[in-house]
């Protein structure tokens, strides 16, 4: 038997929920696999794969979200226009509703049931 201990990370959130900024919307997803989470984590990392805030939220926002492309892109190009204290609150919230940090704020892990 073989156990993969990513999949402790896995999160079961239920169905997508919509949420929005100014006038843009996005769906968020609330189920993840583990390997999904891993890599979303990876975002937030000292020396993760997006270097430019611009890329680390639409790399989060592709992500976190069901919605399409163009829907995802115009919703960070909305957030791009806050100030970064704002863009930390938000991107912080989203994670929150899409169950992957608790409400201190802290990544959570194996939330799936």
């Amino acid at each position: 038997m073989t156990i993969n201990l990513l999949d402790s990370l896995a999160v079961a959130g239920g169905d997508s929920v919509e949420v929005t900024v100014g006038d843009r919307t996005l769906s968020v997803r609330r189920d993840f696999t583990g390997d999904e989470v891993a890599a979303i984590i990876g975002l937030h990392s000292e020396g993760g794969i997006a270097p430019t805030l611009d890329e680390q939220l639409r790399a989060l926002a592709a992500a976190l979200s069901d919605s399409d492309d163009e829907t995802q892109s115009a919703f960070v190009d909305a957030l791009m226009e806050m100030p970064v204290l704002v863009i930390q609150q938000v991107t912080l919230r989203l994670a929150q509703i899409a169950g992957l940090r608790g409400e201190d704020g802290s990544f959570t892990v194996g939330a799936r049931p």
